[in-house]
């Protein structure tokens, strides 16, 4: 069975995007809002036998091959 990997520590390098954002929907004057606490689905198994927790149960494993994005040219 595949182990998980953990995640390369060694990055060096830092990268800082501009944000730009709209406000497009302003609130109703006199409306309160409220957030939503998303419960899960309860389960039947623990994560570690559960196949849409545990993806190495389904067989995936780490791979040396393209991390990218592949064109096959499939038309």
């Amino acid at each position: 069975m595949a182990q998980p990997r953990a995640a390369p520590r060694d990055l060096t390098r830092q990268i800082f995007l501009p944000l730009i954002a709209n406000n497009a929907c302003a609130d109703i004057p006199g409306e309160t809002y409220h957030a939503l606490a998303p419960n899960p689905p309860p389960t039947d198994r623990p994560a570690e036998q559960h196949a849409d927790l545990n993806l190495a149960l389904r067989g995936y494993a780490p791979t040396n091959g393209a991390l990218g994005l592949v064109d096959y040219s499939g038309g």
